[in-house]
């Protein structure tokens, strides 16, 4: 492991490539920018950096890696029970939207193409650190005055996985649906404590930006989320359920925890 030292704490980032030169240049590059920043080259040798501590605030990650990809790696990070949830930048040459949205639902929040420079890491690390959710260690992350138990988690992220096979089998446009994967995804980032941007949201939708921009201003016009002005970035704009939008879904996963024989009945004709 590689550790850029500017005489400030532990490194509060892990960067995470197999490629040595790459590696070293973001590093080197982000000590420049004033970010002290730890290194691996491998997802076993990143999830035994941040299990053992100091605390990582964000993780940088490439997202074709051997011995285990960007995407195990979050998966795994995932898995810990740790004070500080990190949240991810995940960086690549080459990525499907599959991947992207696969990313994005594992805390990542942000998506980087190479070739980059340290400086464009650099910025969007500091976007990150204001979304770290920092919690006592076994708790869960929540999201405030949210109910947001693990039956609501499971019952929103099977949902999604289900849908994700469909997708798989039958193509994603066979059952265009990009409204109610905006609301999915918006329910169950909510439940973790986290945020959802509208370009983050538009990526997710499967659909053109368009094509999303127009299902954001149809679910806004019906009073189901609203916006909200990054303060510290004004390019970015989060997404967020309302009251209302927060009570049609409580509604509509209670219909279905209640009543799951009906959910599977053949519809007669």
């Amino acid at each position: 492991m590689k550790v850029a030292t500017d005489g400030s704490a532990s490194p509060d980032v892990l960067v995470v490539d197999d490629d040595p030169a790459f590696l070293d240049e973001i590093v080197e590059g982000l000590e420049q920018e004033g970010i002290n920043a730890a290194a691996s080259r491998s997802a076993d040798d990143a999830v035994a950096i941040v299990s053992a501590g100091p605390p990582v605030r964000v993780v940088v990650t490439d997202l074709h890696m051997p011995g285990g990809s960007g995407l195990e790696l979050l998966q795994r990070l995932s898995a810990l029970d740790l004070p500080v949830r990190p949240v991810a930048i995940v960086i690549t040459g080459r990525a499907s939207v599959e991947h992207a949205i696969a990313a994005l639902r594992l805390n990542a929040v942000d998506f980087l193409r190479k070739p980059l420079s340290a400086g464009e890491v650099a910025a969007a690390i500091r976007r990150a650190r204001s979304l770290v959710d920092v919690r006592p260690a076994g708790a869960r992350p929540a999201a405030a005055g949210r109910d947001t138990g693990d039956q609501t988690r499971a019952q929103l992220q099977a949902m999604i996985d289900v849908r994700v096979e469909r997708d798989r089998v039958f193509g994603n446009t066979l059952f265009p649906d990009p409204t109610w994967r905006i609301m999915l995804d918006l329910a169950l980032a909510e439940s973790t404590g986290r945020k959802m941007s509208v370009s983050s949201l538009c990526l997710a939708s499967g659909v053109p930006p368009t094509t999303a921009l127009r299902r954001l201003h149809s679910l806004e016009v019906r009073g189901l989320i609203r916006r909200e002005q990054d303060e510290t970035d004004l390019r970015r704009v989060w997404i967020f359920l309302t009251e209302h939008g927060h009570g049609e879904m409580r509604r509509f996963l209670n219909r279905v925890a209640s009543a799951p024989e009906e959910a599977g009945r053949p519809i007669q004709q």
